[in-house]
């Protein structure tokens, strides 16, 4: 069975902003954000719509700065998460939590 996994490097990256920001109690956010759209004025004074794709988010919080987190918090790695799938496959199971240009990002399919 596949399950959610943390390569060195995102565990190295983590570990770096949790104490570049000296977090209290951290926690790494992994989650599914849909399509999300915004309307704006362009420089001639038209609507435009802007869209974002649907995509993974992940980083990493503090509950000292969040307050109470509406999730349920899973210990991995020594560090807690907060695992959020895409509706239809809520799990993550077979996803892969990475680094790429700085930036926590989530594979899927990375078995």
């Amino acid at each position: 069975m596949a399950t959610f996994r943390v390569t060195p490097e995102a565990l190295a990256h983590i570990r770096s902003e949790i104490e570049k920001y000296s977090m209290q109690a951290p926690f790494i956010g992994v989650s599914w954000q849909r399509q999300q759209a915004d309307l704006l004025r362009t420089s001639e004074g038209e609507t435009a719509w802007k869209y974002e794709q649907p995509r993974w988010v992940a980083g990493v919080l503090d509950l000292e700065d969040v307050g109470a987190w509406p999730g349920t918090l899973v210990e991995k790695h020594g560090l807690r998460f907060s695992l959020r799938g895409k509706p239809e496959s809520p799990t993550l199971d077979g996803c892969l939590l990475d680094v790429q240009r700085g930036e926590l990002y989530v594979r899927e399919d990375a078995i």
